[in-house]
């Protein structure tokens, strides 16, 4: 399939890949309005850091899962990286663990699913966070979500007494941009 610029587009299994991703997002949780659902009982907290270093997003996602009372169960992972991809080192073998998951799909150049919420699955995400990491969402056991980062944006939810904890742990240009939403 070639595209509008007249190259040369791989698309063999992108279908599939959509599908993947459309089902776990609903499995998972997501909302028909295209948003995970959220404890009703706790504040919920938004920082936009599309502009800033991959490391003020990695500080929020540490932050937060040091601070929630909850206990993260599943994760539901978008990355723009596959098989194919020239990916090498340590983000290599991210990949790879994440891909090794049953409910982790990996196609030519993204890979998605979910996967459960270990150390070992926590630390490929925080290995391969940045711009191929289109999207991870931590889900407690009953399928509520912790924190999601989409496209440079973390939102989360904590019981409200939480957030000084959350932003003692966060540089101080990142603590200033954390916003309550609810």
């Amino acid at each position: 399939m070639d595209d509008e610029d007249g190259e040369r587009v791989d698309v063999r299994g992108a279908d599939r890949l959509t599908e993947r991703i459309l089902r776990t997002w609903t499995e998972a949780g997501l909302d028909s309005d295209g948003r995970w659902s959220w404890p009703a009982d706790e504040a919920q907290f938004g920082v936009d850091l599309a502009a800033g270093p991959d490391e003020a997003g990695l500080d929020v996602l540490a932050a937060v899962l040091d601070a929630t009372p909850r206990d993260p169960a599943t994760l539901a992972v978008h990355v723009e990286l596959g098989r194919r991809d020239d990916t090498v080192g340590d983000r290599r073998g991210a990949l790879e663990r994440l891909a090794g998951y049953p409910d982790v799909t990996a196609l030519a150049t993204d890979t998605a699913g979910t996967a459960p919420a270990t150390p070992e699955a926590l630390d490929a995400v925080f290995r391969l966070y940045g711009a191929a990491l289109r999207r991870v969402t931590v889900l407690d056991e009953s399928g509520l979500a912790i924190l999601e980062s989409l496209d440079g944006r973390v939102e989360f939810s904590l019981p409200a007494a939480s957030i000084s904890e959350v932003r003692s742990g966060l540089p101080e240009a990142v603590r200033d941009q954390v916003a309550r939403r609810t």
